[in-house]
């Protein structure tokens, strides 16, 4: 790209870095056909303050049923573009519905920092109903932190009432 808004390279000399090849990046869920239900969409980059690890976080299956959550691959050699200097975590989604908290088809996410810098938020979307497709996504963040490993370590989602971010205006005493 020359700029943020101008993709200057050709289609062969772009790079497909991740696919929708587990069963869990499929709806319905372990659907090994119809790859039009399949999807590695809305990638967010996300690194690690305290290592420098670099992550993209992407959203699998389809953001209008329960299903939907976030897949990994972590950057492990020197070059984004190559595909083969990226690590796909296989083993299942890193942030995936929570039955107990009604919280669905969360998915579509981004990151930020608590307004003084101290902590990391995930905000995303979600369902409270699993069964009425797009119009049922409402928007969520929650805190995160990170495993011994470097990883990211989601929270399991859900409603709340969360504490505000560290440095928010104290007159406001819960985050929901």
């Amino acid at each position: 790209m020359s700029d943020p808004w101008t993709v200057t390279s050709n289609f062969t000399e772009r790079q497909i870095i991740s696919v929708p090849s587990n069963p869990w990046e499929r709806t319905p869920y372990g659907r090994m056909v119809n790859d039009r239900l399949a999807s590695n969409e809305a990638p967010q980059q996300l690194t690690n303050p305290n290592t420098g690890q670099q992550f993209l976080i992407y959203s699998a299956a389809r953001s209008d049923n329960r299903n939907y959550c976030l897949g990994q691959l972590e950057l492990v050699g020197q070059d984004p573009m190559n595909p083969s200097d990226w690590k796909k975590n296989n083993d299942g989604c890193v942030f995936y519905q929570n039955p107990l908290e009604k919280a669905y088809g969360v998915g579509h996410a981004s990151f930020t920092t608590s307004p003084d810098g101290n902590e990391n938020w995930i905000v995303y979307h979600g369902m409270l109903n699993p069964y009425s497709g797009w119009s049922a996504r409402d928007i969520r963040a929650q805190r995160f932190t990170w495993n011994a490993d470097g990883s990211p370590k989601f929270p399991r989602p859900g409603y709340g009432p969360y504490q505000v971010p560290s440095g928010q205006n104290s007159s406001m005493m819960m985050f929901v």
